[in-house]
């Protein structure tokens, strides 16, 4: 199993700043909710994949990745 430092130096390393890498990020980190047991609902968002799961916890947290739609 990756640790969160690996994750996120995964995550980074993607070039998301046009949308066939934003697809393929979100494509990876697809699969590694799914393969850590999260349920995942994908949804389409301008064109633009997004992911939606929870932590089955009770607390307020939430974890936004994104880019925003107007930014060049």
């Amino acid at each position: 199993m990756m640790d969160e430092r690996d994750l996120a130096e995964r995550l980074m390393a993607y070039d998301t700043s046009h949308p066939a890498g934003i697809t393929t990020a979100v494509s990876f980190l697809k699969g590694w909710l799914e393969s850590n047991s999260f349920q995942i609902e994908e949804l389409d968002v301008a064109g633009l994949p997004v992911l939606v799961t929870s932590t089955g916890g009770s607390g307020p947290v939430a974890m936004t990745i994104a880019k925003g739609l107007g930014d060049p």
